[in-house]
């Protein structure tokens, strides 16, 4: 069930799932159905896919969110963690969304600031690799 819940809230589609999980769209349905159990490197791929951990979609926890390590958690600021709240409870369309805006604003930073070598843009992934 979390396995297909999670999978239409990305607004994903079997075939575009299975593809990614290197599996076929029929055995991604055995395993949304609960006929077949996938091996621990499908579960692994699946889990990066939907953006979640394999430990939720086997049971061992209720948070879909996955985690950072501790040591990059202890960096961030507060306000970096509230971003990131925020961020991993929209959906994947409005994440992209989010982050096509987030490029402009630092396309917008950037042509106000004198030139570097290295942009901020430039070490920020593109919306579509969200």
């Amino acid at each position: 069930k979390r396995l297909c819940a999670l999978r239409q809230d990305k607004e994903l589609t079997q075939k575009t799932l299975a593809k990614a999980a290197g599996v076929t769209a029929a055995m991604l349905s055995k395993y949304e159905n609960g006929t077949n159990v996938p091996k621990a490197d499908v579960v692994a791929r699946m889990a990066d896919v939907l953006d979640t951990t394999a430990d939720y979609l086997v049971g061992r926890t209720n948070d879909p969110a996955p985690t950072l390590s501790h040591d990059r958690l202890k960096e961030l600021t507060e306000e970096e963690k509230k971003l990131l709240l925020v961020y991993s409870h929209l959906n994947r369309s409005n994440r992209i969304r989010l982050m096509e805006r987030a490029h402009m604003l630092l396309e917008d930073q950037e042509r106000l600031r004198p030139r570097r070598h290295v942009t901020a843009a430039s070490k920020v992934p593109p919306p579509d690799k969200v």
